[in-house]
């Protein structure tokens, strides 16, 4: 019984001196990881040593530990999300010490390039042209495409002939404003005025539109 137990007691002392030597020949790494501008610690921010698979992450207070180090010269990558990655070259590691780093990192500001949107009305819904005449200073009315195709009107003429205050003389093509003159007419397609074909009048003929 006590040769057993004299076995085991030097087993354990040789298990210890050899841990001991063991973490008497390599070093640590230790050190926070911070906002470069603020201070605030970088929780979970990543710490790897390049060219082994030895790295840690930061703490809830940015800490970080890396033990087991061999005694050499190593660089330190650390990154972050929304951070610029940052290299730490030329990290000495000791036996039996400890380096410690100070690591403050700077944001990743990405400039993007000038988005923009154009949004067109469709014109064609009643509600927009019923919108676009309360929003007009001067009393309007318009006709929208799908009212006409609702009504079987597939022609310039018969489309004006639904526009409240106008008038059109039989058997011409031309239309005339109620209580004006023609002189106070204009035709536009897609924006431009269109010029009149007939010297004495303003009007422009609806076959023209088809």
């Amino acid at each position: 019984m006590k040769v057993n137990f004299l076995w085991l007691s030097m087993v354990t002392l040789f298990l210890l001196t050899s841990l001991s030597a063991t973490v008497a020949q390599t070093g640590t790494i230790k050190g926070s990881i911070v906002d470069g501008t603020t201070g605030e610690p970088l929780i979970g921010a990543s710490v790897l040593v390049e060219g082994t698979t030895s790295g840690a992450a930061a703490d809830l207070d940015g800490n970080f530990v890396i033990n087991g180090m061999s005694p050499g010269t190593y660089s330190l990558r650390a990154t972050y999300i929304a951070y610029r990655p940052l290299v730490i070259r030329e990290v000495k590691v000791e036996a039996g010490k400890e380096t410690e780093l100070q690591i403050a990192m700077e944001t990743d500001e990405v400039t993007l390039d000038e988005v923009e949107v154009v949004a067109r009305a469709n014109r064609e819904s009643e509600n927009i042209l019923l919108l676009e005449q309360k929003k007009t200073l001067v009393a309007t009315q318009a006709v929208g495409a799908r009212e006409l195709s609702r009504k079987g009107i597939g022609n310039a003429e018969a489309a004006v002939a639904q526009v409240s205050g106008i008038s059109k003389q039989d058997g011409v093509k031309n239309v005339f404003v109620r209580g004006l003159g023609d002189r106070y007419n204009a035709t536009l397609l897609n924006g431009f005025p269109i010029p009149s074909e007939d010297p004495e009048y303003k009007n422009i003929a609806l076959e023209f539109f088809g």
